[in-house]
C-alpha cells in the first residue's frame, strides 16, 4: 500500500530522515504557493510508477487531471517537463508546472510533479 505524508515545508521534510529514505511513500511539500509530490518505487515499467504515484496521492484538487496527460505525454516520449520558458525562449515569469519520471540506476523508479497552487 502506497502511504502519503503532507509537509507544510521543505524544512519540516529535511527534519523528518525517515521520509527522505523509505520507498512507495509520496511525498507532498506544500511550501511558497507550490505544492511538490514525489515518490520512489520499485516497479518494472513507467506506467506501474505512474499508477502507484497517482494512487498514493489519492483524490487531491492540487493534482486531480494530472495522470492522463503524464501518461499520454510519456507514451510519446516526454518523460520531463516543464513550463518555465516561454515559446519564443524566454523565461515564462509565471511558472505554474513541472514533471519527471525518471528510472534509477538501482531498478527504481522516480515520479515528481509539482504544481504552483497561489
Amino acid at each position: 500500500m502506497i502511504k502519503r505524508v503532507d509537509y507544510y515545508s521543505f524544512e519540516a521534510l529535511e527534519e523528518d530522515d525517515e521520509a527522505l529514505n523509505k520507498h512507495d511513500v509520496v511525498t507532498v511539500v506544500h511550501d511558497r504557493g507550490w505544492s511538490r509530490a514525489d515518490i520512489v518505487c520499485d516497479c518494472k515499467s513507467w506506467k506501474t510508477a505512474l499508477r502507484r504515484f497517482f494512487r498514493g496521492l489519492g483524490y487531491d484538487r492540487t493534482f486531480a487531471g494530472w495522470e492522463e496527460g503524464l501518461i499520454e505525454s510519456c507514451e510519446n516520449g516526454y518523460f520531463t517537463m516543464n513550463d518555465f520558458r516561454m515559446a519564443d525562449g524566454k523565461a515564462n515569469p509565471y511558472p505554474s508546472w513541472a514533471y519527471g519520471v525518471e528510472q534509477l540506476d538501482s531498478g527504481y523508479w522516480y515520479v515528481f510533479l509539482n504544481v504552483k497552487t497561489a
